[in-house]
């Protein structure tokens, strides 16, 4: 074990006790969680509408459930669909099989940077949502990422949800304008790059143009949260998942700025041959507007 695995283990461990199966667990932000549960919906939704690959049940694979409040929100959907869950955490998985074996979900011990060390059938869809940045070693979180490339079937979909440095540093940048503090990541986590993520997709991988969401599907609201919610509060004590946020988060389009460190991008695996012959090209940046699908 790492020097830095443990500080992770113990704060997840204690995430565990204190929220147990809220949907808060992992994400105190309630209007985050319920964004990136919907984002993840709507990728699956668009894939199962496009017939991406060709049968009615699929397999989907998240890493590093946590208490499993994302796959539970996906069984209900897709009650039809494999799920399989994986947690590192002893505590989160305890939780997560509890919430999910009576809907048929079990969720195995495992590890992001060992999945070909596991006996699990192959999936269609692998979700990572917030798990990268949780590997406290560069190294560790390239390791991670390849085996989230050898882990997926063919034609599969990697869902990342993960944070990023520049999106961060235009986040402090608009904070300077009204000599507001910096925000500097979570001590557990190491955020990504995101043109070394892309690059790290180029072999058999593209863009899945049909995925309906945005990388900045949280700009808006956090322009809002993170500047303007600091502003008018002048002083007063911080107020999480405020009325304040709430309403100007709805007001606000999401896709203005490039103001959220966290940030989705899906990448297709295929052996299709793009772009002059050159195999493989990622990044996945259509927009989805909950405006335009009210």
């Amino acid at each position: 074990m790492k020097n830095y695995e443990k500080i992770v283990m113990d704060h997840y461990t204690e995430v565990a006790l204190c929220e147990k199966e809220s949907e808060t667990s992992t994400m105190k932000n309630l209007y985050v969680r319920n964004r990136e549960t919907q984002s993840i919906i709507d990728v699956i939704f668009n894939m199962k509408k496009n017939n991406l690959f060709g049968k009615k049940q699929m397999i989907i694979m998240d890493v590093g459930c946590g208490n499993g409040y994302t796959l539970s929100e996906l069984k209900k959907v897709w009650p039809q669909d494999l799920f399989i869950g994986i947690e590192k955490n002893d505590d989160l998985r305890e939780i997560a099989n509890h919430r999910l074996n009576p809907q048929g979900i079990d969720v195995i011990a495992g590890d992001v940077r060992q999945l070909d060390e596991l006996n699990i059938l192959v999936p269609d869809v692998i979700i990572s949502q917030r798990v990268i940045i949780n590997l406290l070693d560069k190294s560790d979180q390239d390791r991670a990422l390849d085996q989230l490339k050898r882990k997926v079937g063919d034609n599969g979909v990697i869902i990342l949800i993960e944070c990023f440095n520049e999106p961060l540093r235009i986040l402090n940048e608009a904070r300077t304008e009204f000599g507001l503090t910096e925000i500097t990541p979570s001590f557990h986590n190491l955020y990504l790059e995101e043109t070394d993520l892309c690059d790290k997709f180029q072999d058999k991988f593209h863009s899945y143009q049909e995925a309906g969401v945005n990388a900045n599907f949280l700009s808006g609201h956090y322009y809002v949260s993170r500047v303007l919610h600091d502003v008018m509060l002048q002083g007063k004590p911080f107020v999480r998942n405020s009325h304040f946020v709430k309403v100007m988060s709805e007001v606000i389009p999401d896709e203005i700025g490039d103001y959220s460190p966290i940030k989705m991008h899906v990448f297709q695996k295929t052996d299709k041959k793009v772009g002059g012959g050159q195999i493989g090209i990622v990044y996945m940046d259509a927009v989805w507007n909950r405006r335009a699908s009210a």
